[in-house]
């Protein structure tokens, strides 16, 4: 009986322990409701008037990404988003070279279901099983080229484990009003 007690001893001390360092660190963590642990928050601030357009065009892709699961039923609890927006060849990324995607790319997404969406390469998204963390999705997007000033094209790709990832190219159309919007898309490969 007197090592059962010592035990919940040992274990209380371990959670406040724990509990104290996460609050003297500043580390958050949160566990939805499935029991599984989620990364914090990631916070930007709002987007220059250069970056817009761009943020524009990436969220209205992100958001088509995730509204056209190709998983019925399936709301990936966590979008993880690569950094960089990378050359792609056919809907599939290049490893090297690209240019940055615009932080505040985060602001624009608040209002999807997923409990997390952050930046990450694919080393810090995808384990060791070749599965995305946390049972999330891994996008990556493409460099934009724009045809004039009210067309553009960008491709991209979502990955969530082995037999399930696809790549598309989007078509993009400045309407009358100023805003972009998705004219189409064409998947480009699916594994």
């Amino acid at each position: 009986m007197l090592s059962a007690g010592r035990g919940l001893e040992k274990r209380t001390a371990l959670v406040l322990l724990l509990g104290s360092f996460l609050v003297l660190t500043g580390l958050s963590i949160y566990i939805d409701r499935t029991g599984i642990l989620l990364p914090p928050q990631q916070e930007y601030g709002e987007c220059s008037f250069s970056e817009s357009e761009v943020v524009e065009i990436y969220s209205l892709v992100v958001h088509h990404i995730y509204s056209d699961n190709s998983f019925p039923g399936v709301k990936w609890p966590v979008v993880f988003i690569d950094p960089i927006a990378r050359s792609m060849s056919r809907g599939q990324a290049t490893q090297y070279g690209g240019k940055p995607v615009p932080p505040c790319l985060m602001s624009r997404l608040k209002d999807l279901p997923a409990k997390r969406i952050l930046f990450a390469s694919r080393g810090e998204a995808i384990d060791h099983g070749s599965r995305v963390r946390y049972g999330g999705c891994f996008i990556t997007l493409g460099i934009i080229t724009f045809l004039g000033d009210e067309e553009a094209i960008v491709e991209a790709s979502h990955y969530v484990g082995n037999l399930g990832a696809s790549g598309s190219r989007y078509r993009l159309v400045k309407g009358s009003m100023g805003q972009w919007r998705i004219e189409s898309s064409s998947m480009l490969w699916v594994s």
